[in-house]
């Protein structure tokens, strides 16, 4: 949020999400840090879960003109992305990184160009842990293997192998107590857990290319 806005001036939101628990924290979340950041959210609508026709809801967003909008869907961003170019609706989109960009491509085909994606998992990060990563995964699964699903699968037992250690008991009590003091910066998490169980990310701004692959914007942490 803070380089959309700082850095390319997009002060204008606007947030699409699914009308379900997620979708309305989320939207809460985005809202509250496009303001920190000196932006306004101008447009804010959901979708029922299944909708196929978004045509009513990018009509409404189109009106109030967002230059960014904000979405953590993934299924639904290919049909998203088709319905709104139908009405002219042009905007900076974000989606969430759950859909890789390859499938996204397939499925938007020359839409998918341009489209942005905060991703949280970076094999070009210049941090130990991420080089042992991208090393260790490429050596076993190929370069495949280098995607956030594979790194927070690695971090996150890592990270509890690290609390058993500093715990010296079999006590899972003093498990959960070690793991809240654990210090490190991992390939998807940096850090120590907050106190609802979460970590910061690494996160990289991607824009997607007509292949299907990704060009660095910036990195963001």
């Amino acid at each position: 949020m803070e380089s959309g806005i700082k850095d390319f001036k997009l002060t204008s939101w606007g947030q699409l999400d699914e009308d379900s628990a997620l979708g309305k924290d989320t939207k809460k979340d985005i809202a509250g840090w496009v303001q920190t950041y000196g932006g306004k959210v101008v447009v804010s609508e959901s979708f029922p879960v299944g909708t196929l026709d978004f045509v009513p809801v990018l009509t409404k967003m189109k009106a109030a003109a967002p230059q960014v909008v904000y979405s953590t869907t993934s299924a639904d961003a290919p049909t998203i992305l088709k319905q709104a170019n139908e009405i002219g609706f042009k905007t900076q989109w974000i989606f969430s990184n759950q859909m890789k960009p390859t499938l996204l491509a397939q499925q938007a085909g020359k839409l998918v160009e341009g489209v942005w994606q905060a991703v949280t998992f970076d094999p070009t990060w210049d941090r130990p842990s991420v080089k042992e990563f991208v090393a260790a995964m490429t050596a076993f699964k190929g370069p495949q293997a280098l995607t956030s699903s594979e790194a927070l699968g690695y971090d996150g037992p890592t990270r509890l192998f690290m609390a058993i250690e500093k715990a010296n008991s079999l006590d899972k009590a003093k498990w959960v107590e070690a793991l809240y003091q654990v210090d490190w910066d991992g390939p998807y998490m940096l850090g120590k857990y907050d106190s609802t169980g979460n970590a910061r990310n690494a996160v990289t701004l991607m824009s997607i290319k007509l292949d299907g692959t990704y060009a660095a914007i910036k990195k963001l942490i």
